[in-house]
């Protein structure tokens, strides 16, 4: 047995793996996460199932791929056939809460089926949201620690807008009329007018028909004049309306940096709890990032739109119980979000030879430990636009190649995609044909038909939509 009683899993939106010190970025933007990568088992080529937040966390819920699970669209839902790790765990008398500032994460999308209970954070800034999220995960902990658990907790500020962390200093000059300023400011100068209409459209009575009406028009002058200008800034740099300036990029950066920071001091604060609760001697804990980040790598912004290695690379970490010591401090084989569930399961004994698996991952500790075993596995990735499958990736050893949709083209990049000239890939070399007929076989395995279309459209909560509204999905 491996003392395992209970399993965590903490996402964190938008994380790419260049920009943490143990993945060997030059800024010391999580100190916390890289004492806690010096005493798990850190896995240094992780990868995204997908580029953004919805087939992502679908895949380390249910250990499979985007095109198998079906939740590819904030308005689609996990297929009801599906079997999901929270319903494996409560099956076993687990108890399984999920703590969560999305509101995308809820019954109608199958995201939480399984779960005992789903608590989404309150509060309108989503930065301070972090602060409010960590005392109740604490005050769960204390009053839950007797009873197995799985516990699963998503942090959503590293994701844009890049504004201002609570506590923390700009230490580079915001550029001045900047045309991409609205990425990292939702609110402008205007910003007492913003928030008075964010709560008065949280008072207004919309089951009258005036307060209906009266809704709509705040939402339109609040959404058009102060939240619109993000996304029509997206829009036009992905159009190449708008190039952004080096003081643009670097102060972009630096935000995003920021909100790095602000989330591992947080996590620090959390996990100071953890062990003061001696929950750290018979809990497994794994920390992933959903997906990463575009910050003008490849002249784009944000995510979503493609599969280049600073949306799809991300950082996994294990950490176990000091009792399961000795464990490798880093494993280089290629895992996926996929994984975790089939992790979980092996740390509590219900994973080999089981009769009700949970997807098709492999166990990281057995990664870990019998590198060897898994040494040939590539890694596979898939992407999205209007419910319909448009590319998908295939990264191995030092290469990685692309499949387009459009002409039915296969392309090849190197792994250091940033050296790449030009950036949509080359004609792939003699030596990646086997990266090529890997790839072919797997997009005509997995895309013979067209995308799922299980949507939930009709079923959107007021909640969701202004959410999604804000993030700038809608």
């Amino acid at each position: 047995m491996s003392g395992v009683k209970n399993v965590i899993l903490i996402s964190l939106d938008c994380l790419r793996a260049d920009h943490l010190p143990f993945y060997g970025y030059e800024h010391d933007t999580a100190p916390f996460l890289t004492e806690l990568a010096d005493k798990g088992i850190l896995f240094t080529r992780a990868f995204a199932t997908s580029n953004f937040t919805a087939p992502t966390h679908a895949s380390m819920f249910t250990g499979v791929y985007p095109h198998q699970h079906g939740f590819i669209d904030f308005m689609c839902r996990i297929h009801t056939d599906m079997p999901t790790l929270a319903e494996r765990l409560s099956r076993n008398g687990m108890n399984t809460t999920a703590l969560t500032s999305w509101y995308c994460f809820s019954a109608t999308s199958g995201m939480m089926r399984g779960f005992d209970e789903c608590i989404v954070i309150p509060g309108q800034n989503a930065k301070e949201k972090a602060l409010i999220q960590v005392e109740q995960t604490k005050e769960w902990l204390g009053k839950n620690r007797s009873k197995p658990f799985f516990l699963y907790s998503h942090f959503g500020q590293i994701h844009a807008p890049f504004n201002k962390c609570p506590g923390l200093e700009d230490a580079v000059e915001e550029p001045r009329n900047s045309r991409v300023k609205a990425i990292w400011e939702v609110a402008p100068p205007g910003g007492v007018i913003f928030r008075t209409l964010e709560w008065l459209e949280n008072k207004i009575n919309r089951w009258s028909r005036f307060g209906r009406i009266l809704y709509r028009l705040v939402k339109i002058v609040r959404y058009r004049w102060f939240l619109g200008p993000m996304r029509q800034v997206v829009r036009d740099v992905r159009a190449g309306k708008i190039t952004p300036t080096e003081e643009d990029t670097r102060f972009a950066v630096h935000r995003y940096d920021q909100c790095i920071r602000y989330v591992d001091e947080r996590l620090r604060d959390l996990f100071g709890t953890i062990r003061s609760l001696g929950l750290d001697k018979d809990t497994a804990m794994i920390i992933v990032g959903d997906h990463g980040e575009e910050l003008f790598d490849h002249g784009q912004l944000f995510h979503g739109h493609s599969l280049h290695q600073e949306l799809v690379h991300i950082p996994m970490l294990l950490i176990l119980p000091e009792s399961m010591q000795p464990f490798p401090a880093t494993c280089d084989v290629q895992v996926d979000q996929r994984d975790i569930a089939a992790t979980f399961l092996d740390l509590l004994g219900l994973g080999a030879g089981s009769i009700d698996p949970v997807g098709d991952g492999i166990s990281m500790l057995d990664a870990a430990r019998n590198p060897e075993k898994w040494e040939d596995r590539p890694s596979f990735f898939e992407a999205v636009f209007n419910r319909q499958w448009v590319s998908a990736g295939m990264i191995y050893g030092n290469g990685k190649v692309q499949w387009f949709k459009p002409g039915d083209k296969i392309v090849y990049f190197p792994v250091d995609e940033k050296q790449m000239t030009p950036p949509d890939g080359v004609e792939p070399p003699d030596d990646a044909r086997d990266l090529v007929a890997r790839l072919r076989e797997f997009v005509d395995r997995s895309f013979r038909e067209e995308a799922p279309d299980e949507s939930i459209d009709d079923d959107i909560t007021p909640e969701l939509k202004k959410q999604l509204e804000e993030l700038g999905y809608m």
